[in-house]
């Protein structure tokens, strides 16, 4: 942590005198590149930490960028419109939280469905702002987007932007050292066993979600700020995309990452642009080498190069609510469970009860439903019919947190490595 916040002190002072020395251009590429940044940061906090890829992160930078900018043209007074942005950011982060605890209740590992829905989402978005031009200017994009109040000039807002890119970074980097950070890299490393420890993971990885949904909210608010005009571009798959790359090349699971991703790829095509008529290839081409050569991207890569002490305590975090669940054998009633895979019944009416047994053992030929029960029992296995009592409280959603909460554990052990809950 000390080497964090000296290395992002000695960044802020960079970042501070760089339009002094880079002149008008840069500061305003540079701008737009800080946002892009934030917003890439949500990738990466999502994707590198909850294991779970958006690929229409550009939806809520568009949602928030069109609120803002509303916002900004109809505010009577100037506290107003930082009210409306900041309420604006709000608003895309409650709707990334809704939309995920629907994708993800009652499911685990729905990572590619959850990544092929958001693409859903923003290629509807990208249609409905597109089209509805009497609200969001249609192709054309909400123009004339004032400037802040109080606040002008393009170096204004590249100090407004170089700030918040500084606080965000910081927030991140203090989440994926947090203890909910442990508990989304146990997540994305194995989330059926964290639902047996009692952990709610849908609520867990919607809660990632909505803070990378902040993130993107807080880039589109400083977008509509610094090209005065919103297009629906934004909600497109081709910047959702954009932004995985970043996160990609730099480094998914670093703070520092989707920052040197963006501002490298960002400065690599604007360089390119007009002078290599090829230029996507050789973005396309440095995203394989990456993918192929540095899965931890450019950040990981060089994190290998240097000394580290790693710290021991693996996952003590998570398995901490497991020490304070279990307090006593718990009394277990299975009343009329009928259970089928397809065509094929596994059980059929069964009841099974315990009182004050310590050990249970179940004996039964092979196909007999003996794991079959089991994994009915701890949540794993989805049953038809029939009641599933623990210490005489009906579970009416037997998902696995919450027959964990009860008692009730999973019948193989599966630890966790430790260098896979370790923030990188």
């Amino acid at each position: 942590m000390a080497f964090f916040l000296a290395s992002s002190i000695l960044l802020l002072l960079a970042l501070f005198g760089l339009p002094l020395v880079a002149g008008d251009f840069w500061a305003y590429q540079l701008t737009l590149y800080y946002i892009y940044a934030i917003a890439a940061l949500g990738v990466g906090l999502a994707w590198g930490q909850a294991g779970i890829l958006s690929l229409g992160q550009g939806l809520f930078v568009a949602i928030v960028a069109y609120l803002a900018g509303y916002s900004l043209i109809y505010a009577p007074f100037g506290s107003a419109a930082y009210a409306g942005i900041v309420l604006a950011v709000m608003i895309g982060s409650v709707v990334a939280f809704i939309i995920a605890i629907l994708v993800f209740r009652g499911r685990t590992e729905s990572g590619p469905s959850f990544s092929l829905l958001t693409l859903a989402l923003a290629l509807c978005g990208y249609q409905i702002v597109g089209s509805w031009s009497s609200v969001t200017g249609g192709f054309n994009g909400l123009s004339n987007v004032p400037a802040l109040p109080g606040f002008g000039g393009f170096l204004d807002l590249y100090y407004i932007s170089m700030s918040m890119l500084v606080l965000c970074m910081s927030f991140v980097s203090w989440l994926f050292r947090a203890p909910i950070g442990t508990i989304w890299r146990a997540i994305s490393e194995n989330e059926r066993r964290l639902g047996y420890f009692g952990y709610n993971t849908a609520r867990l990885k919607s809660v990632a979600f909505m803070i990378s949904a902040l993130l993107a909210g807080i880039a589109g608010g400083l977008y509509a700020l610094q090209q005065n005009l919103v297009t629906p571009d934004l909600a497109g798959f081709n910047f959702s995309g954009d932004l995985v790359v970043f996160a990609a090349i730099g480094g998914r699971s670093t703070a520092f990452g989707p920052v040197i991703g963006s501002v490298l790829v960002g400065a690599l095509s604007s360089e390119l642009r007009d002078r290599f008529p090829w230029w996507e290839i050789v973005i396309g081409l440095l995203f394989i080498l990456v993918v192929l050569r540095m899965p931890g991207g450019i950040v990981g890569f060089l994190s290998t190069l240097l000394p580290r002490h790693r710290r021991k305590a693996g996952t003590a975090e998570v398995v901490k609510a497991a020490k304070r669940i279990v307090a006593k054998p718990a009394d277990i009633a299975m009343n009329k469970i009928h259970c089928s895979v397809g065509e094929v019944q596994i059980l059929d009416g069964l009841d099974f009860s315990t009182t004050d047994e310590k050990f249970v053992c179940v004996i039964g030929p092979n196909g007999a439903g003996k794991t079959s029960t089991l994994n009915v029992l701890t949540g794993a296995l989805a049953k038809q019919s029939g009641d599933i009592h623990i210490d005489g409280i009906l579970i009416a959603n037997p998902t696995p947190a919450a027959i964990a909460r009860r008692g009730s554990r999973s019948q193989v052990p599966d630890p966790f490595p430790i260098s896979e809950t370790e923030p990188s």
